[in-house]
């Protein structure tokens, strides 16, 4: 079609064009398809792609240019001045040139605010980052916005930490486990020291679980042989944990016992000791009195916290689900009857550790507007996974969170009325109907 521009390639050229084996210098190749010509350029030896066989009136190889640029200004002088006539008189189809190129900044709209490199898909270059640049100051800046983002934060708070495991503190307001969970976080998990076991796992794992709405120290084993141990300590109850609840209802300080209501149609058991003196908080309209309790779980049982407290009347601040939120108050807790929390439901598969889900916020954590679920696990000890006696136990406690006492002092959520602080030790007795609900169901508990 343009005759003495460009030599006419050899039958071996020709051959190679067809297979996509020119060396890279030559793979600058031009053909005319049904009147157009189309260029491939830049094509490489790692990325051949063979011609079709009916490449047209002919196939042009560009083996005596210097580069591919030769071969196009070449072509160029001719394709300006319009195709020649045909043998008819008439004239022949247009010729249109395209270039091939590689296109990544086109169909990769997605560039790294850090390195500059470009993805496909938003979730590659989220991954990327994670993966690469963990440790930048503005990674959250450059995630997604999420609520779970930003409970998780940017900084992990450790609390222990060997070859073998570490205790950390879960915020509240994500999952354990599961899509955009503490176990996923893995900015955060990076913090932590890898171990040189060879064992060692990729990445440290929850070896148990805590409520979404639930803060506190999380357990991750960082290698298998660790996970392993430590699964069989939580099956065997030989781990021991505190929490700390802030609940509705009037109980004395240093008032303590024992719920042993089944769960699940399953024996579980909670003890409970008075912390603090309860005070007296204005609820909208209303008026309540909240105490703080620490909670000893000696089973594991899905919601067992919650639903024990549930049951004795002294739902948790801050827990909808189960009767805690503002609203509802202590009389819609005290409602409840010991077969409505023994008959097992949907939710009788429960996880195979400590018993709390990884259900994220419909799990009903969360009271009324900046009143969170007052639940946090403070303290925990466990046999060691090495198993070496020298070791012992590993025991790691935190205090309770800041919170608690700005809500006790009524600077968050719930107020104070004027004077309506308890006397020390909490003197009294039965005036709220939590406390009514806790008396009756108290002496059911054996």
């Amino acid at each position: 079609a343009l005759p003495g521009l460009i030599p006419t390639p050899s039958s071996a050229q020709r051959g190679s064009l067809r297979t996509g084996r020119l060396p890279v210098g030559e793979m600058a190749a031009l053909e005319v398809v049904g009147g157009a010509v189309g260029s491939e350029v830049g094509q490489t030896s790692d990325r051949k792609r063979p011609l079709p066989e009916d490449a047209g009136a002919m196939t042009l190889a560009a083996g005596s240019c210097a580069s591919a640029a030769a071969a196009a200004a070449a072509v160029a002088p001719a394709i300006a001045a319009g195709p020649p006539p045909s043998k008819a008189g008439k004239a022949a189809a247009p010729v249109e040139v395209s270039v091939a190129r590689s296109g990544r900044g086109n169909n990769r709209p997605h560039q790294c605010k850090f390195c500059g490199r470009r993805f496909k898909a938003e979730d590659a270059l989220e991954s990327h980052v994670r993966e690469k640049h963990w440790d930048d100051p503005e990674l959250l800046s450059a995630l997604r916005p999420s609520s779970t983002t930003e409970a998780l934060g940017s900084t992990l708070r450790i609390v222990f930490e060997d070859g073998l495991l570490a205790v950390v503190v879960k915020p509240q307001g994500c999952p354990t486990t599961g899509k955009a969970s503490m176990a996923r976080a893995d900015w955060l998990l990076r913090q932590l020291r890898r171990s040189n076991d060879p064992d060692a796992l990729r990445q440290p794992r929850p070896v148990h679980r805590l409520d979404a709405g639930t803060g506190g120290l999380l357990v991750f084993a960082k290698t298998t042989g660790a996970v392993r141990a430590l699964s069989e300590s939580f099956a065997a109850g030989r781990v021991r944990k505190r929490y700390r609840a802030l609940v509705l209802g009037r109980l004395e300080l240093g008032r303590e016992g024992t719920c042993e209501q089944p769960l699940y149609g399953k024996p579980c058991c909670t003890r409970y000791l008075v912390a603090l003196a309860p005070v007296q908080l204005a609820f909208g309209e209303g008026i309540e009195w909240v105490s703080t309790l620490d909670l000893w779980p000696t089973s594991g049982r899905r919601h067992q916290l919650r639903r024990h407290l549930q049951f004795m009347g002294w739902p948790i601040l801050g827990d909808r689900r189960y009767g805690g939120s503002v609203a509802s108050g202590p009389a819609s807790a005290a409602s409840a009857t010991p077969v409505e929390l023994a008959e097992p439901s949907q939710e009788a598969c429960e996880p195979p550790s400590d018993g709390e889900s990884e259900a994220g916020a419909s799990d009903g954590g969360g009271g009324a507007v900046g009143t969170p679920m007052c639940l946090w696990a403070i303290q925990i000890s466990f046999p060691h996974p090495s198993g070496e006696e020298s070791i012992g136990e590993v025991h790691a406690d935190i205090e309770e969170p800041d919170v608690y006492s700005r809500i006790r002092a009524g600077f968050e959520g719930p107020r104070i009325p004027p004077s309506a602080r308890a006397p020390e030790g909490g003197a009294g007795a039965a005036g709220a109907a939590g406390a009514e609900g806790a008396e009756g169901a108290e002496g059911a508990e054996g």
